[in-house]
This record gives structure tokens, sequence and C-alpha cells, in this order.
């Protein structure tokens, strides 16, 4: 009984913080916007490490020469690496999944045209067709994000089909196509380092597909850690832990729109609600994205992993957890858009810092974090804004069971040198 009353007075402490805060706070973004490339730590010395795998995510619409170019570029940094994969980190296609091209809007899918669109076929071309070209002899394995799930069964059946045709060893994971609540993760062992795959659209959205992919995912992990040691453990999947972008109120109206998230689910719910059940929860602090960012740092404290690698927010992004299991955030999402990074002010309300001090940091969820390096936004000068992360490791002392180190490059197609090198180590 002691403990309920302990638990009830922190959380009214915590409300009674929160009340005075929001007479007294403005809206989120407490700084600045900071647009184009953001280190807070030094690229650590880049080495000549045999890449593994490439991360890019949400590439689902085609943008001329710039899409050629980086697809163009993922292919030269797998050279010398044969049948190293590009795993795709969600959002395949814009805006509503596999079901053809508007005329009017070439390089998108849209709603309420598909009497007059193309077939999927001429829009699986405009964006894979580069890839297929440019990945000779390296699969490409994608994921399911937020847009693959917009066009219903439809588009799921296009992305089954024809992804796995497109080129050899290609394949898609979604519910609905090859992951289901019977068996919700795909395990892809790429010898150094072993990729699970796991579909955060219906873990958000479906508490029961939830609690089966974490029971699953704890399972494979600690399969993977038996039989493989020295293997580096990532979660790939759409909806990222954290981010200091977009989704996170990284802009003036995402900024906004967080302030008023308190209001949105209590006296302007009735307007917001139709958005929202179409939508789904696509913001790390509206309460079904918090249910299942609580349930992962849950997880991985019993099964830590190396990382967790994720698209969603249209930028590149590394980020430091103190986190018992997991350590760093992989934001790989700048495939086809181009959205702010905010180093400051994502914070809503201060209420990520008052749930630590009064000591609700697992409920939120809210543990510390920091961003290393961030590139979004339209940036000016020699950068494209778009682009992919490298993960390399090299490997410890074959006698022992270190791992080693995993470094993770990230990679803007305009420049010849990476942007930023990170260092992974256990």
């Amino acid at each position: 009984m002691a403990s309920i009353y302990h638990v009830c007075f922190r959380t009214l402490c915590f409300l009674a913080l929160f009340a005075g805060l929001v007479a007294t706070a403005g809206c989120a973004s407490f700084a600045p916007n900071v647009e184009g490339v953001i280190a807070t730590v030094p690229s650590e010395k880049q080495t000549a490490a045999r890449p593994a795998v490439v991360l890019i995510g949400d590439i689902g619409v085609r943008r001329g020469d710039d899409t050629v170019r980086l697809a163009e570029r993922v292919g030269r940094e797998l050279e010398g690496a044969p049948g190293a994969p590009v795993v795709v980190l969600g959002d395949v296609f814009y805006i509503a999944g596999l079901k053809g091209e508007c005329p009017t809007t070439p390089g998108y899918s849209s709603f309420g045209c598909e009497d007059e669109a193309g077939p999927p076929t001429d829009q699986l071309e405009s964006v894979l067709g580069p890839y297929r070209r440019a990945l000779q002899g390296h699969p490409l394995v994608a994921i399911g994000g937020n847009h693959d799930f917009y066009g219903g069964e439809a588009a799921v059946r296009n992305q089954c089909a024809l992804i796995p045709a497109t080129g050899e060893g290609w394949e898609y994971y979604a519910k609905g196509c090859a992951l289901e609540e019977e068996n919700p993760v795909a395990t892809l062992d790429f010898g150094s380092v072993v990729v699970f795959a796991v579909d955060s659209e219906p873990m958000i959205r479906d508490r029961g597909y939830l609690d089966a992919t974490v029971a699953a995912l704890g399972g494979e992990i600690d399969r993977v850690r038996r039989e493989n040691p020295t293997a580096w453990r990532i979660v790939a999947t759409h909806h990222p832990l954290e981010t200091y972008g977009s989704h996170n109120g990284a802009t003036k109206a995402t900024g906004v729109a967080k302030d008023l998230y308190v209001l949105r689910k209590t006296l302007l719910y009735p307007l917001f609600f139709p958005l929202e059940w179409w939508l789904g929860a696509q913001d790390p602090y509206e309460l079904r994205y918090r249910r299942y960012r609580r349930a992962l740092y849950d997880l991985f404290r019993a099964h830590p992993i190396d990382a967790f690698a994720s698209g969603h927010d249209h930028s590149l992004q590394h980020i430091r957890i103190e986190h018992p299991g997991v350590p760093v955030q992989i934001v790989s999402g700048a495939g086809a858009h181009r959205s702010p990074v905010q180093l400051y002010g994502l914070d809503l309300l201060w209420l990520n810092r008052l749930g630590r001090a009064v000591g609700l940091e697992e409920v939120i969820p809210a543990p510390r974090h920091a961003l290393e390096f961030g590139m979004g936004g339209e940036l000016e000068g020699e950068l494209s804004g778009y682009g992919f992360v490298v993960l390399s490791p090299e490997p410890g002392a074959p006698s022992s069971d270190d791992a080693g180190t995993l470094v993770v490059d990230y990679i803007d197609p305009a420049r010849e040198a990476a942007l930023h090198t990170a260092h992974i180590r256990r």
C-alpha cells in the first residue's frame, strides 16, 4: 500500500509542476531552428573497415537526378563488399504505398485517383529502378512504414508481390507480408551484423501486435547472443525511439502541434480524433507512440542491443542514449525528403526533464539522450541534404569474444568523404 501512495505522491508532484509550467511556458521551440549540419561531438577517425550494411529510409518518391545520384553513391560505398545488403527503413512508397501514380503528380501515389493512376509497376520502377541498376549483386531488404500502409490491403499486396521480384535477394517485411502476429520478427543474419526487422506501424496502432513483437524480439535477441556473441545486434524499423527532427517539434509548425498535444487529447479531442485515427500516432510524444517506446525500452533493459535504426524523420541523426540496453539511436530517413534537425527545444513544456526529476523517466519514457550529429532541411551550398548510413564492423581480437568496433558513417552523395563517423563499442 505504501508503494501505491508513493507512486501517487510522485504523480501529483509531477502534475503540479506541469500545471505551473503550462501557465508560464511558451512553445516547445525554446531555441531557434537549426538547419543544416549539427555536430556536437567531433567525427572520429575514419577507417578502411569493410562495409556490412547500408541503412536508408523514406525513399518513396523519385527526386530526379538526386535519386539516381543517391542510389549510385550507395552502390559505390558497397564496392569491395560483395553481397552486402541495403536495408530500407520504411516508407518505401509515398503517399499511400504502392498503388500506382497519378498523372498530375509524377512519382507519388495519391488518395482518390486510383481510377486514373498508372499501374503499380510504373510507380515501383520510378522509385526502385535506380537502386536496382546501382545495386548489382547487393540485395535490398525493405521494411514497411506508415505510408506503406495508407493504401490498405491493396498496397500491401502490391509491395509484397512486386518488391521481391525487382532484384535477386530482394525482400519486403511488413505485417501482412512475411510478418504476422504469430511471426512478427525477421532475423537477418549478415554475419558480423544481425538485423532484427520489425514493423513499427502496427506496433503503435495495435497493443496485441506490440506485445507479440516484443515477446518474439526478446527471444530472437537472446538466441543470437548465444549463437553468435560477437555479432552486432541492430533492431531496424520505421519509427525511432528518439529523434531531434520534425516529428518531435523541430519546425515551428510541428513545435506548436507538440505544445497543443494536451489540448488535442482533451478539449479539442472530438476535432482531432478522426485525423489521429486515420494517420495513427506518428509523433514520439503521442500516447500510443509512448506506449511503443516504453515497451521497447523495457525489453532492451533485459535483452540489450547495440543500436536502434529507423527512418520516419527525413534527416540523418546519431543520438546517444543513457540506457543500459540501447545506447545508440540511428536515424536514416533522408532518402527522398529533407526536414530540419534541431538541437534544442524539443522537450514539450520540459515534460521529459520533469519526469526524470520526479522519477517517472521509465513511465513517460524519458531517458537522457544527446544528439551527436544531425543533418536535415533544405541545405545551401555543396550538400544535397539527402543521405544514408553505412555500418562497417572492425573486429576485435580473434581469440576473444570482443566484438571490436562498429563504424557508423553518415553519407551525403554530394560529398566524397563521410559527413560524420561515429564508433559504437560495447
